[in-house]
């Protein structure tokens, strides 16, 4: 199902977290038999996906895949060594890679920009290239991924599309009418309730409106444990 592309000609960069949109591109086709049907299915879920993206950007505006790299978590469990430790997975790890390795051909042929760093996820790819663009005033992006993490790099020149909210745009006004939590707040809900995915724990009994019901009478009380 393609996103919803809503208003045309509006963003001016695309940074897309590659690895999560090919491992949803791939579930879709999990029923199908034959592991070569699987792969063909997943390349062309995406491209159609990054299509659709592309109505939603102004024509020539610099287009960016962010792919894992060579041992992802390694700079990640340097700080925290137990981080995603015991996480299975739902994934053919090696129909994925040979996805991933067609696309690279494809996208760079289409002329778009990828990019990998060995020892970082995608994700922090992302947030590098969000960070750099907005320390002085430039383009507004739009950034492709269902991973919430992303929720906490949205601001008025960052929003966030995410296919599991049926192509809704997150913007700090949109995520504000739908009660979703974003920037700094979404971090510090993070940090008191843990993320169970990743191996990190938070407070006991703690879930997301317990959590939410803290901040709201203590804003700062993330500050105040530090």
């Amino acid at each position: 199902k393609p996103v919803n592309s809503g208003p045309r000609s509006r963003y001016e960069y695309l940074v897309i977290d590659g690895g999560g949109m090919v491992v949803t591109a791939w579930t879709t086709q999990r029923s199908l038999e034959r592991p070569e049907d699987r792969v063909k299915g997943a390349v062309y879920i995406f491209l159609t996906t990054l299509a659709s993206l592309s109505g939603m950007i102004v024509a020539g505006s610099p287009v960016i895949v962010a792919w894992d790299g060579k041992d992802n978590r390694k700079w990640r469990r340097g700080l925290h060594p137990w981080y995603k430790h015991g996480r299975g997975s739902v994934v053919n790890r090696e129909e994925i890679a040979a996805v991933i390795a067609q696309l690279d051909g494809l996208l760079k042929a289409m002329g778009v920009a990828t990019v990998r760093i060995d020892g970082r996820e995608a994700d922090d790819l992302v947030a590098s290239i969000v960070e750099k663009e907005c320390e002085q005033p430039g383009p507004t992006i739009l950034m492709f991924s269902d991973d919430k993490d992303y929720l906490q790099l949205i601001s008025d020149r960052v929003h966030l599309c995410r296919r599991s909210l049926d192509g809704i745009v997150l913007s700090p006004n949109q995520a504000a009418v739908l009660g979703i939590p974003i920037g700094e707040q979404y971090l510090h809900q993070k940090a008191i309730m843990g993320d169970p995915g990743d191996n990190i724990r938070g407070l006991k009994q703690i879930g997301e409106a317990k959590a939410m019901s803290l901040l709201t009478i203590n804003p700062s009380i993330v500050a105040q444990c530090e």
